[in-house]
């Protein structure tokens, strides 16, 4: 048949003339709520955070409470609806909260929070939609048009971000998603409020283009493991409550969106692919992402899964299911020796295709590269994980190997001005070159990122004022211009075995039943340091400047027990077939490595840099002077500075190194020609291009076309 009937289980929402009906949620695996049903469980038992109780005021009296963030309802929600879902009277008392404080106390002081700019709009969606007896008819009206930040008090820009284009993207999925619920549902009892018509339309719109250019251009916040959770939450809420099909069937194609490469990228407890916005010391269900995909698709382990309360509540009490063939794939079942070549937007997605990424999968391990033109002196490139390596051979849970350099250097996050990374399938290499006039440079950077700071806030507060919403703008990223760091962080939790083959320039490492064989370019060895001080242990080539010229870094060639049999046959094999050669390191930046599988390597430093040259933008895209503004469908990108080059080569910042795989460009012609468009997804098993996600396992096949006006989903290529 041409296409799959998707049936919504709400048989209330008939199918608006011309709109494909959405499909029925796939088949539960068994498994499925009782991963549920112990995350659940897990959630209620554990006590709220980031509130502080108080003693009654006086003899007999009501104790009382107060939040510690200026967001509470960004981690209370979640928490709370676990507890609904058990006993919607309220009347409960959280775990660990004195007598007297249940669950109605806490929504009641949400509802009536001062500060609804970010996180505290889609917790009242849910609670207006699902639990409406649990709030009183006084503080919803407040919430909706009583104090000066309520939902409809400003007639042109209702509660700030919930309809402008102001905020980061999961900002934006949680807002404007919301947004559109908090309308629909005043409009109820209210349906002559222009406001709310106003509100609901400008919404509907978003949700609905924004959906449509996702799939053209892959998300701006890619795969962040600690901002895609909230991105999720305000998609599976839209998703099960708006009564607008179409409004449905754009939600329910981005969360299959999100969910295939949820899976793609998962390994059995963590994420195997580099980050936009991520944290470093991963461990399994540490990530919000992570525990997202234990819910929907399990693991090899069998274990217990996530603890933690996270958005994962969200997706434990929605309705949606991901497509039943992601789950082979989200087990990496099939998997081994695939690659895949990705691309990524920025942040606004203004430009569709200016990062790539490749991704491989070896028996028990997975490698993940991005290829970034960003400058990498801002916080905002602090934030991105370039490389990671994951490893579960066996079924035990899996740990992760974050690279490092010159950029916030102690923790195993950031994007440096003076790092490159190569990749190709099990072979990782990692570039840290810092050119002469690096510090004239950082200063430099210094100055434009101050500027741009202090104009940054001063348009915010133009806009909104003092009145407790505040910015804190672009940050300058402490960044190392008098030596060279390229670092290896290593999983603390997991027995490790090494071996320095001296004589030969090669330390061997053991993790689990995967191998390691790293060479340093400037040094004999990598320096091994143990744990210590709360840090995990690593490997590091770090020289001051002078001292050993001014390019360092590692060739890392990982293998596995069943590959090579054993770790000795693996380092015996690795010191009679490979050949790391350095004649052209000094002179021409360049190296040439012959692996285990025969392939022969060249990587050669980039020096020169995609321009214009800029800096992640990851908060608040409004042009400047625009003060009131109604809601722009793609927000519109802030004015910014370009950073400078140091001489004509624009050496010494964000640069894409040349890579050659048996004479051949990595990937293709177009793959690190950032000029050049590139499927946002390219691979065996999933693709995203052209409005189009296929995925494909086995004889089973699942398409989405959203090339048109709306999504079509169809159960063959």
């Amino acid at each position: 048949m041409n296409r799959r009937d998707f049936v919504y289980g709400a048989a209330s929402l008939a199918a608006a003339p011309g709109i494909p009906r959405l499909v029925s949620a796939p088949q539960e695996g068994r498994s499925y709520p009782a991963r549920r049903d112990a995350y659940l469980a897990a959630v209620r038992t554990a006590p709220l955070q980031r509130i502080v109780y108080q003693p009654p005021a006086s003899e007999g009296g009501q104790p009382g409470f107060r939040f510690t963030v200026p967001d509470p309802g960004k981690h209370l929600w979640n928490h709370l609806f676990a507890l609904l879902a058990s006993d919607s009277s309220g009347e409960q008392r959280p775990a660990g909260a004195p007598e007297g404080v249940t669950v109605r106390h806490i929504i009641q002081a949400l509802i009536t929070f001062p500060n609804l700019f970010h996180f505290n709009a889609d917790g009242p969606a849910r609670c207006f939609h699902r639990y409406p007896k649990l709030v009183s008819e006084q503080n919803r009206a407040y919430f909706f048009s009583g104090h000066s930040r309520s939902l409809l008090n400003h007639p042109d820009q209702a509660n700030h971000n919930l309809f402008t284009g102001e905020g980061t993207e999961n900002h934006l999925a949680m807002c404007r998603y919301s947004g559109y619920l908090l309308c629909q549902n005043w409009l109820q009892d209210h349906g002559d409020d222009a406001r709310a018509r106003l509100g609901l339309r400008q919404t509907r719109e978003y949700i609905i283009t924004h959906a449509r250019d996702v799939f053209r251009t892959g998300t701006g916040e890619w795969y962040s493991s600690t901002y895609y959770g909230y991105q999720i939450r305000g998609l599976l809420l839209a998703f099960e409550y708006a009564k607008d099909q179409e409004v449905r069937s754009a939600c329910h194609a981005l969360l299959d969106l999100f969910s295939a490469e949820i899976a793609l990228k998962y390994l059995n407890g963590v994420g195997c692919g580099p980050e936009s916005r991520g944290a470093p010391g991963e461990t399994p269900w540490s990530r919000e992402i992570a525990q997202i995909a234990w819910l929907w698709f399990g693991d090899r382990s069998g274990e217990a899964g996530p603890k933690a309360v996270t958005n994962a509540v969200y997706a434990a009490l929605s309705s949606y299911r991901p497509p039943a063939i992601l789950e082979k794939i989200a087990r990496k079942r099939g998997m081994v020796g695939e690659e895949y070549f990705n691309s990524h937007p920025s942040y606004l997605l203004d430009q569709p295709s200016v990062s790539r990424e490749t991704l491989y999968f070896g028996p028990g391990y997975a490698v993940g590269c991005s290829y970034l033109p960003a400058a990498g002196y801002t916080g905002a490139s602090s934030q991105f994980l370039p490389v990671k390596i994951a490893g579960s051979e066996t079924d035990s849970a899996a740990w992760v190997i974050y690279g490092g350099s010159n950029a916030r250097g102690t923790t195993g996050t950031g994007r440096s001005p003076y790092d490159q990374w190569a990749h190709y399938r099990n072979v990782v290499m990692q570039f840290t070159w810092v050119p002469e006039g690096a510090e004239a440079n950082a200063a430099a950077a210094a100055t434009i990122t101050k500027a741009w700071r202090e104009s940054w806030e001063r348009r915010f507060d133009e806009r909104w004022g003092a009145g407790g919403v505040r910015s804190g703008g672009p940050t300058l990223s402490a960044v190392r211009t008098d030596g060279i760091e390229s670092l290896l962080f290593l999983p603390s939790e997991i027995p490790m075995e090494r071996r320095s083959a001296v004589e030969e320039g090669v330390f061997f490492l053991k993790l689990d039943r995967i191998y390691f064989a790293v060479r340093s370019l400037l040094q004999p060895l990598p320096t091994y340091r143990p744990a210590a001080g709360g840090l995990p242990p690593l490997l590091a080539e770090s020289v001051r400047r002078g001292e050993a010229g001014g390019l360092g870094g590692f060739v890392i060639e990982i293998g596995s027990q069943s590959e090579q049999s054993s770790f000795a046959a693996f380092q015996r094999q690795v010191l009679a077939k490979t050949r790391l050669d350095k004649t052209l390191l000094a002179p021409e930046r360049e190296i040439t490595y012959d692996s285990l599988a025969g392939c022969r390597i060249v990587v050669r430093v980039g020096t020169r840099a995609p321009a214009p040259l800029i800096e992640p933008l990851f908060d608040w895209g409004i042009t400047p002077g625009d003060r009131r503004q109604s809601s722009p469908i793609r927000p519109p990108v802030a004015k910014q500075p370009t950073y400078p080059a140091a001489g004509a080569s624009l050496e010494g910042w964000g640069r894409i190194p040349e890579v050659l795989i048996d004479g051949k460009p990595l990937g293709g012609a177009d793959f690190l020609d950032l000029s050049r468009p590139y499927p946002v997804i390219s691979g065996p098993k999933v693709t995203q291009a052209d409005g189009v996600l296929k995925i494909q396992e086995g004889a089973s096949r699942y398409r989405i076309d959203y090339a048109g006006a709306i999504p079509h989903w169809y159960d063959h290529f």
